[in-house]
């Protein structure tokens, strides 16, 4: 009798132990299976801290911020992307994006002790009240107007530019006009904003895939760009025509990422864009804004996550994935010294998928405090996943690591939200059907 009382105490504690833990999955998931859970599935206890088994990197557990909506009307529609910039030059970063409940840009401003304000910037004139956010708009941050701050440019309903510019007091005002963007049929893929003329104002560059008479893809179109006039517009800078067309691919079924860099060290910003179905393009800059014709770069046909120097050698490296709709392969192709990228090397992240674009699921910033860049992705699907590559230093990466989410997440987003030196982590909360209001769910850094 004592034995069996003893053996079920034991019992007891054990499996209490393992009901409170959290297990983290083996590092390398098999590919083309789902992730073990390893933390607690939507509805039951709130998430602990967590620490990553590959790394000293743990996140806190999640404080939630809800949003301004009372009516969560377009609550099937997901926030389009998060931005993360110190807006109000407090040392803390703050988080920019649509929200499709209220029409509005939404700004949660970081306070001191982990404080949020929201703020939702409302414009009052047509057609941003008429046209609503679809989940596909495109934001994006930059000094339109030469005062070291930064100002917002919002692409919405696949035609209009609106630009919110940034008051000394850490306010916005919405500019007074639309620019109106006529592509027909055609669907605007993606936007960036450098200044590639060189003259010290920020330009316009978007890309776009071609349609037919049925709304189907028929290709992609040639990269377009409008000058900035230095205050918040912009206009074409090629006599009689609406636009500046730059040269691209004529193959594949459209322009789907699209990024400006330096990438051979002369002071002229280069471009990079994939074209889905055909490869990722580079174009040098020879003068303004004329460029060398359009060089493949070896690799999958996938979209690119992203630019950074993983190795230490003052080159950007090229990271992009397998084919956006199957079982995703992430390969890193290392920068070398004439503007050209080594071959692809693949890195095993086990299985995930998503289907948002992809500024929106990724991330590059050294989480664990080593000095070595990493990566972090977004699985949206169930189970809802972070999945953590953490850099060594040299262009390749240990086993991932899995971290996984109170409930599905459609955005991800990083910056600093405590002034502590450390990418902290901010998500998008899919909430039920009896909730009212959004929320995000901020995991701070707690990396020692």
């Amino acid at each position: 009798m004592k034995y069996s009382f003893f053996l079920f105490f034991l019992f007891t504690v054990i499996a209490c132990s393992k009901t409170n833990s959290i297990k983290t999955p083996s590092p390398d998931p098999v590919p083309g299976n789902p992730p073990a859970p390893g933390n607690p599935p939507p509805g039951s206890v709130p998430l602990p801290s967590w620490r990553s088994t590959t790394g000293n990197f743990s996140l806190s557990a999640p404080q939630y911020i809800e949003l301004s909506s009372t009516s969560y009307q377009y609550k099937n529609t997901p926030i389009s992307a998060f931005l993360l910039k110190d807006l109000n030059h407090d040392q803390l970063d703050d988080i920019v994006f649509l929200n499709p409940d209220t029409q509005s840009v939404d700004i949660v401003f970081s306070k001191p002790n982990q404080q949020f304000e929201v703020v939702s910037l409302v414009p009052s004139f047509a057609p941003l009240v008429s046209v609503p956010f679809n989940g596909e708009d495109i934001l994006r941050l930059a000094d339109l107007n030469g005062d070291d701050r930064l100002d917002i440019v919002l692409i919405f309903g696949n035609k209009y530019l609106a630009s919110a510019i940034a008051k000394p007091d850490g306010s916005f005002d919405f500019l007074n006009f639309v620019l109106s963007i006529d592509l027909g049929q055609d669907k605007l893929t993606d936007i960036a904003l450098k200044d590639i003329n060189g003259d010290q104002k920020t330009d316009l560059l978007f890309s776009h895939q071609t349609t037919d008479i049925y709304g189907q893809s028929s290709g992609p179109g040639p990269i377009l760009w409008l000058a900035g006039l230095g205050d918040g517009n912009f206009n074409s800078a090629c006599s009689g025509e609406p636009y500046c067309l730059l040269p691209s691919s004529n193959k594949g079924s459209g322009v789907l990422d699209l990024l400006i860099k330096d990438l051979n060290h002369d002071q002229k910003e280069d471009i990079l864009y994939t074209v889905y179905g055909e490869g990722t393009y580079v174009m040098l800059s020879r003068d303004g804004i004329v460029f060398d014709t359009p060089q493949k770069i070896e690799g999958r046909d996938g979209p690119f996550l992203g630019l950074a120097d993983f190795n230490k050698d003052s080159e950007l490296d090229l990271i992009m994935l397998s084919d956006p709709y199957k079982q995703r392969m992430v390969s890193i192709s290392l920068g070398q010294a004439n503007a050209s990228f080594g071959s692809p090397l693949a890195i095993q992240t086990g299985f995930f998928e998503n289907s948002r674009t992809l500024n929106e699921i990724f991330a590059i910033a050294d989480f664990d405090g080593d000095s070595n860049l990493d990566i972090c992705i977004l699985n949206h699907h169930a189970p809802a996943s972070l999945i953590f590559l953490f850099g060594k230093g040299d262009g390749t990466f240990k086993p991932s690591s899995l971290f996984l989410l109170p409930s599905q997440t459609h955005a991800i987003g990083v910056g600093d939200m405590n002034a502590d030196h450390k990418p902290d982590i901010i998500v998008e909360i899919k909430s039920s059907a009896a909730d009212t209001k959004r929320k995000i769910a901020v995991f701070l850094n707690q990396t020692e």
